[in-house]
Parts: structure tokens; sequence; C-alpha cells
């Protein structure tokens, strides 16, 4: 009697479960590459509106010496300074894969979204490499397990700590 794969040898059961979670790491990627990065995303649906999503494909973000910039395809710019940064948090939608599905949010002390892009934003890699270097504390594994969501979530990456 054939038992398919389970009488295969265990170290080629192995190999095939490596294979099966690099190709599913490398859809992900593919997913979140190559999306219009809009301030908001043009898409529609509860998940893109709890994040408060409007159309701007190819939007960007900077990170500068004095804080964070994006900019909408239409020139419009929402800023943060670094000093006045309290929170990072990265949204989910279930919108994805043929919507914009990521945005970072970033938060002043008094709890405003200053800053709100798409994941697919430009500059969006730079603006991480930023973060994680000027943010003590910021939570590369939420990043990472943001990047895997498929559903509406909130996944807190950074959170200014109150000073004595």
């Amino acid at each position: 009697m054939d038992e398919g794969w389970m009488a295969m040898p265990a170290p080629v059961v192995a190999l095939l479960a490596a294979l099966a979670i690099v190709l599913a790491a490398l859809a992900v990627a593919w997913r979140r590459r190559g999306r219009g990065g809009g301030l908001g995303g043009a898409r529609t649906g509860a998940g893109a509106q709890a994040c408060g999503s409007d159309a701007a494909p190819r939007a960007s973000v900077a990170a500068t010496d004095a804080g964070i910039v994006a900019t909408a395809p239409d020139g419009a710019t929402q800023s943060v300074r670094w000093d006045a940064l309290a929170r990072v948090t990265i949204r989910t939608t279930d919108a994805g894969p043929w919507a914009e599905d990521v945005f970072w949010l970033l938060e002043d002390g008094a709890g405003q979204v200053r800053v709100r892009y798409a994941g697919g934003a430009d500059g969006t890699q730079e603006a991480l490499a930023a973060m994680q270097a000027r943010l003590a504390g910021f939570d590369d594994a939420q990043v990472v397990a943001a990047m895997g969501s498929t559903g509406n979530a909130a996944f807190p990456v950074w959170e200014r700590r109150a000073t004595n």
C-alpha cells in the first residue's frame, strides 16, 4: 500500500516543508511589492476605511534629520518631528493581495495620527531603517508579524517611554 509523502525519508519531508515556507515568504513579498502606495491607497471596504484610506497611487515617504514626511501624488504632505513622535503602529486589513493592506500610522503625544502612509509607498524601506536606528525599543518582531498578516489588525511597533 502506497503511503504517499508519509513514506518519504524525513530529510526529504523537511526539505519540502522548508521549500513551502520559502515559497510562502516569497508570495508575501511579491504581494507587497509593486503596489501603488498611497497615503491611504485607492481602496474600498471596511478594513481600508478603518485605516482612513483615500485614493493616492505612488505616494512617497522620507526620513529626514527633522522627522518623517509623507507626500501624496497631489503634493499634499504629512509630517511629524522625531521629538514629537510618540507611537508607531502598523495597521493591516483583509483587502489584500489585490489592494493595499498595510498602513503605517505615526502618532504624536496627543494621540493624533500625524503621518499615514501605505506600505507600498516609495521610500518605505528607508523610513523603516531610519525608525529602527532612531527609536530605541523599536519592535522588529511586530513588523515581521504585520508583514505576514492577512486580516484586520494593529501592530504597535514603538511607543515613547515616559521620562521622569
